[in-house]
């Protein structure tokens, strides 16, 4: 979701459908393949208000029609549009879209955090935390996008400084996160221990930590020196992403439910 919301104030034309194709693939179709029984498929319909998969379902379904309507003009060989861009109806389209995006960006911070059967993912920490990584997660694929040689826009100096930012307060978001869980509880700290200590150690520490935060930091200040503009930020964008994918499977692993982890 991040990168059709960071692509639309951009003005990266190629980053909108890139992140609705993202959305469609990563979202719309592992949601229809676990709602594929009519039971489920209904009761995610008509319950929205008490299941967050549900909202993800709807969020999901939303963004799907408005976002595949604003970018079916920009699908190679099509040679024809639905709505003329810039148009009040292509206005109304696109925030819709772009709300739906937003929803989408925060639902899994929900989805976690009440789940308290698992005391290391109910934290209301993970709902700014998985938006400021979605946000930065799509800043990070526009980096990435530069190196391509069919990619023309240019990226100005406030994306890579807004990218610095959001890097940093994942950081933050994160190191929080850890301190409040470490000394919340038995099964917040054995969760902490795997992390920094245990079986996830290098994956967290070195990937999510070190990939994911330090080298892209590092890399993005040295762009914005003038050091290898167009490298340097490819290579920082695809070291954030990994680093973000290293994160949540890490995070997702030392907080799934084990007896050694009970209170």
């Amino acid at each position: 979701p991040g990168l059709f919301m960071v692509s639309y104030f951009a003005g990266f034309e190629m980053g909108l459908l890139a992140g609705f194709l993202i959305v469609l693939l990563g979202y719309g179709l592992p949601h229809l393949v676990f709602l594929g029984r009519v039971g489920r498929f209904w009761r995610a319909v008509l319950n929205p208000r008490g299941s967050w998969i549900s909202k993800g379902f709807l969020f999901a379904s939303v963004f799907m029609m408005a976002g595949g309507l604003v970018v079916f003009h920009l699908v190679p060989f099509v040679g024809f549009e639905l709505m003329s861009p810039g148009s009040d109806i292509y206005n109304m389209v696109m925030w819709a879209a772009m709300a739906s995006c937003f929803l989408l960006a925060i639902y899994p911070g929900f989805l976690f955090s009440v789940i308290k059967a698992i005391p290391f993912w109910n934290s209301g920490a993970l709902v700014p935390l998985f938006l400021v990584q979605a946000l930065g997660a799509g800043f990070a694929l526009t980096f990435a996008m530069y190196a391509l040689p069919f990619f023309d826009d240019a990226v100005a100096n406030w994306m890579v400084y807004a990218d610095i930012a959001l890097v940093v307060v994942t950081g933050a978001l994160i190191s929080g996160l850890l301190f409040g869980k470490r000394v919340s509880g038995r099964a917040g700290g054995k969760s902490v221990a795997a992390l920094l200590r245990g079986k996830y150690k290098r994956m967290f520490v070195f990937g999510a930590i070190g990939c994911g935060i330090v080298l892209p930091v590092a890399m993005l200040a040295l762009a914005v020196a003038g050091l290898g503009f167009p490298l340097m930020l490819a290579v920082a964008g695809s070291l954030q992403i990994t680093g973000t994918m290293l994160f949540k499977y890490s995070f997702l692993n030392a907080g799934a439910y084990d007896s050694i982890y009970a209170e």
